[in-house]
């Protein structure tokens, strides 16, 4: 029976080692699990943090975009009226030259009978010499209008 006894000590014994070493098995994986919870947390949060920078970004950029997008729209309008602006001075400006060449003609027809003053003449000239002045200024600011909503479009896309 003590061999028995001696035999089942010893199990016991083993049983305790064994014990003691899954039990310092499990504190070591159980420090190992607060750990990874921790790297867990720390990811999570930064996570989270670049998440909240990205939404913040992409609301930044939507707003840029609708930006350019209104000044675009508004580009357009403005091109738009420059345009008619224009149409409307080279209208006038053909109008003046037909006078002016009309009264040319009748200066010449009529040379002894009815004559324009000098002053008269100098002044239509000058007339028409504005206005070609203006709508040629009108010209270039369409072509600078032009580019600047080509360069929108290319931001916008």
């Amino acid at each position: 029976m003590e061999t028995r006894y001696d035999s089942l000590v010893e199990t016991a014994s083993g049983m305790k080692t064994h014990i003691d070493d899954l039990e310092a098995q499990l504190a070591i994986a159980q420090e190992k699990v607060k750990d990874l919870m921790s790297e867990r947390d720390v990811l999570l949060h930064d996570h989270a943090v670049a998440y909240d920078e990205l939404q913040n970004n992409l609301e930044t950029a939507e707003n840029a975009v609708n930006g350019l997008k209104s000044e675009k729209a508004n580009l357009a309008l403005l091109l738009s009226t420059t345009e008619v602006k224009a149409n409307e001075l080279e209208s006038q400006l053909e109008t003046w030259s037909a006078l002016k060449d009309r009264l040319n003609a009748e200066n010449e027809d009529m040379r002894g009978r009815l004559c324009l003053t000098e002053e008269e003449k100098s002044e239509l000239e000058t007339q028409v010499e504005i206005t070609q002045s203006e709508l040629q200024s009108l010209k270039a600011s369409i072509v600078k209008l032009e580019q600047t909503v080509v360069e929108t479009e290319e931001q916008t896309v």
